[in-house]
Protein backbone atom coordinates (compact mmCIF):
# COMPACT_ATOMS: atom_id res chain seq x y z
CA UNK A 1 0.00 0.00 0.00
CA UNK A 2 0.86 3.40 -0.55
CA UNK A 3 0.08 5.32 2.66
CA UNK A 4 1.39 2.14 4.81
CA UNK A 5 3.68 2.92 7.76
CA UNK A 6 5.32 0.53 10.05
CA UNK A 7 3.61 0.14 13.42
CA UNK A 8 5.23 -1.22 16.61
CA UNK A 9 3.89 -5.03 17.53
CA UNK A 10 2.48 -5.60 14.16
CA UNK A 11 4.45 -7.21 11.65
CA UNK A 12 4.66 -5.72 8.48
CA UNK A 13 3.26 -2.22 7.25
CA UNK A 14 -0.03 -1.17 8.10
CA UNK A 15 -2.67 1.20 6.64
CA UNK A 16 -3.17 4.54 8.66
CA UNK A 17 -6.68 4.57 9.51
CA UNK A 18 -6.61 6.90 12.26
CA UNK A 19 -5.53 9.77 9.81
CA UNK A 20 -8.37 8.87 7.13
CA UNK A 21 -10.97 9.02 10.20
CA UNK A 22 -9.26 12.45 11.00
CA UNK A 23 -9.55 13.37 7.31
CA UNK A 24 -12.94 12.18 7.06
CA UNK A 25 -14.40 13.41 10.35
CA UNK A 26 -12.72 17.05 9.46
CA UNK A 27 -15.04 17.44 6.48
CA UNK A 28 -18.09 16.03 8.47
CA UNK A 29 -17.26 18.88 10.91
CA UNK A 30 -16.56 21.24 7.88
CA UNK A 31 -20.07 20.28 6.54
CA UNK A 32 -22.27 20.18 9.40
CA UNK A 33 -20.63 23.61 11.25
CA UNK A 34 -22.88 25.91 9.16
CA UNK A 35 -26.09 24.00 9.29
CA UNK A 36 -25.46 24.13 13.72
CA UNK A 37 -25.02 28.00 13.70
CA UNK A 38 -27.32 29.02 11.33
CA UNK A 39 -31.44 28.29 11.57
CA UNK A 40 -32.62 24.59 11.80
CA UNK A 41 -35.27 22.56 13.28
CA UNK A 42 -34.76 21.06 16.31
CA UNK A 43 -32.61 17.58 16.39
CA UNK A 44 -31.81 17.92 12.53
CA UNK A 45 -28.31 19.02 12.58
CA UNK A 46 -27.94 16.07 15.70
CA UNK A 47 -29.52 13.07 12.61
CA UNK A 48 -27.82 13.92 10.39
CA UNK A 49 -24.51 13.96 12.56
CA UNK A 50 -25.10 10.79 13.55
CA UNK A 51 -25.77 9.38 9.75
CA UNK A 52 -23.00 11.01 8.23
CA UNK A 53 -20.82 9.64 11.24
CA UNK A 54 -22.04 6.76 11.11
CA UNK A 55 -21.38 6.34 7.32
CA UNK A 56 -17.54 7.87 7.96
CA UNK A 57 -17.09 4.71 11.12
CA UNK A 58 -18.36 2.55 8.24
CA UNK A 59 -16.19 2.97 5.64
CA UNK A 60 -13.07 3.82 8.25
CA UNK A 61 -13.98 0.38 9.36
CA UNK A 62 -13.36 -1.54 5.99
CA UNK A 63 -9.46 -0.08 6.31
CA UNK A 64 -8.68 -2.01 9.71
CA UNK A 65 -6.98 -4.92 9.97
CA UNK A 66 -8.72 -7.13 12.49
CA UNK A 67 -13.09 -6.47 12.03
CA UNK A 68 -14.37 -6.42 15.56
CA UNK A 69 -18.13 -5.72 15.03
CA UNK A 70 -17.99 -2.07 14.16
CA UNK A 71 -20.02 -2.40 11.12
CA UNK A 72 -22.44 -3.31 13.37
CA UNK A 73 -21.97 0.03 15.73
CA UNK A 74 -22.05 2.09 12.87
CA UNK A 75 -24.86 0.67 10.96
CA UNK A 76 -27.00 1.06 14.29
CA UNK A 77 -25.25 5.13 13.79
CA UNK A 78 -26.67 5.83 10.78
CA UNK A 79 -30.01 4.14 11.40
CA UNK A 80 -30.74 5.81 14.40
CA UNK A 81 -29.70 9.16 12.44
CA UNK A 82 -32.14 8.19 9.87
CA UNK A 83 -34.91 7.85 12.06
CA UNK A 84 -34.46 10.69 13.70
CA UNK A 85 -34.35 12.54 10.80
CA UNK A 86 -37.93 11.16 9.60
CA UNK A 87 -39.33 11.67 13.13
CA UNK A 88 -38.41 15.62 13.26
CA UNK A 89 -38.68 16.42 9.66
CA UNK A 90 -42.28 14.42 9.61
CA UNK A 91 -41.20 12.86 6.05
CA UNK A 92 -41.85 9.56 4.86
CA UNK A 93 -39.69 7.46 3.92
CA UNK A 94 -41.40 5.50 1.55
CA UNK A 95 -42.33 8.65 -0.64
CA UNK A 96 -38.30 9.56 -0.56
CA UNK A 97 -37.44 6.46 -1.79
CA UNK A 98 -40.32 6.05 -4.73
CA UNK A 99 -39.03 9.97 -5.86
CA UNK A 100 -35.35 8.14 -5.76
CA UNK A 101 -36.43 5.46 -8.18
CA UNK A 102 -38.26 7.64 -10.23
CA UNK A 103 -35.07 10.09 -10.95
CA UNK A 104 -32.76 7.32 -11.17
CA UNK A 105 -35.44 5.56 -14.15
CA UNK A 106 -35.66 9.05 -15.74
CA UNK A 107 -31.62 9.48 -15.34
CA UNK A 108 -31.73 6.86 -17.58
CA UNK A 109 -34.25 7.01 -19.86
CA UNK A 110 -34.41 10.98 -20.47
CA UNK A 111 -31.80 13.06 -22.65
CA UNK A 112 -33.86 16.08 -21.29
CA UNK A 113 -32.71 15.30 -17.90
CA UNK A 114 -29.35 14.36 -19.08
CA UNK A 115 -28.99 18.25 -20.53
CA UNK A 116 -30.10 20.19 -17.74
CA UNK A 117 -27.49 17.79 -15.64
CA UNK A 118 -24.82 18.83 -17.79
CA UNK A 119 -25.72 22.21 -18.01
CA UNK A 120 -25.95 22.89 -14.26
CA UNK A 121 -22.81 21.19 -13.71
CA UNK A 122 -21.30 23.23 -16.44
CA UNK A 123 -23.10 26.36 -14.74
CA UNK A 124 -21.87 25.58 -11.47
CA UNK A 125 -18.19 24.63 -12.72
CA UNK A 126 -18.02 28.62 -14.04
CA UNK A 127 -18.79 30.18 -10.81
CA UNK A 128 -16.44 27.87 -8.90
CA UNK A 129 -13.59 28.82 -11.04
CA UNK A 130 -14.82 32.53 -10.86
CA UNK A 131 -14.98 32.28 -7.64
CA UNK A 132 -11.74 31.16 -6.92
CA UNK A 133 -9.69 33.49 -9.46
CA UNK A 134 -10.96 36.36 -6.97
CA UNK A 135 -9.76 34.29 -3.86
CA UNK A 136 -6.48 34.45 -5.58
CA UNK A 137 -6.56 37.48 -6.53
CA UNK A 138 -7.60 38.70 -3.03
CA UNK A 139 -5.25 36.78 -1.24
CA UNK A 140 -2.16 38.15 -3.66
CA UNK A 141 -3.32 41.79 -3.25
CA UNK A 142 -2.82 41.32 0.17
CA UNK A 143 0.42 39.37 0.93
CA UNK A 144 1.33 42.77 -1.61
CA UNK A 145 -0.16 45.11 0.78
CA UNK A 146 1.70 43.21 3.70
CA UNK A 147 4.77 43.21 2.01
CA UNK A 148 5.56 39.62 1.54
CA UNK A 149 8.06 38.18 -0.64
CA UNK A 150 7.35 35.80 -2.93
CA UNK A 151 11.18 34.28 -2.52
CA UNK A 152 13.97 35.44 -0.19
CA UNK A 153 17.41 37.18 -1.37
CA UNK A 154 19.61 35.28 0.19
CA UNK A 155 19.13 31.95 -0.41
Amino acid sequence: MFFAIPMVGVLGKRFPVQILEAVLLSLLLFKMWPKATHFHIHGKVLSLTLFYLGAVKFISESFLGTHQGGYFLSGFISFLGIFIYYQITRRSIRYDLILAYLFLASLLTSKLKWKMILETLNKNWYNLRVSWSWKLKAASKFLRRARVKPTPRDI
